[in-house]
């Protein structure tokens, strides 16, 4: 799978509003796959139908909240616009502000969802 790591000039503030004027425009091209935010990004997805289940069966979804503490998976439950029940959002770092991602890290939480079939839908080129 081919990576490339974009920024969003002005950080996590900037994002939402990046996302929603790349919707507006139709812009495909400058809209990520794979967006590292605050949850509260995915009402702006899912305004456009474009939020990414992470599961896609209850073992999947029984195998990753046992993985995290309910305060971190249960703020999936309280963005207007998703499934209840669903994962869309997974907690990657405890601090609000995250100056970097950890590479090895990174792999090792996408190999890991890609092993519970979380990525298959982007592996088989749906966006």
């Amino acid at each position: 799978m081919k990576v490339e790591v974009v920024g969003i000039e002005g950080g996590y503030s900037a994002i939402a509003p990046t996302l929603e004027m790349n919707f507006q425009a139709g812009d495909k091209k400058k809209t990520p796959n794979l967006v590292v935010a605050y949850p509260d990004v995915l009402g702006t997805l899912s305004k456009y139908d474009m939020q990414q289940k992470l599961t896609s069966s209850d073992a999947e979804k029984t195998r990753i909240k046992g993985l995290f503490d309910e305060q971190f998976i249960g703020i999936n439950d309280q963005i207007g616009g998703l499934a209840s029940g669903d994962i869309y959002s997974l907690p990657i770092a405890k601090s609000i502000e995250m100056a970097s991602v950890n590479t090895p890290v990174m792999q090792y939480i996408l190999t890991q969802l890609k092993t519970v079939s979380a990525l298959a839908s982007l592996e088989a080129g749906e966006t």
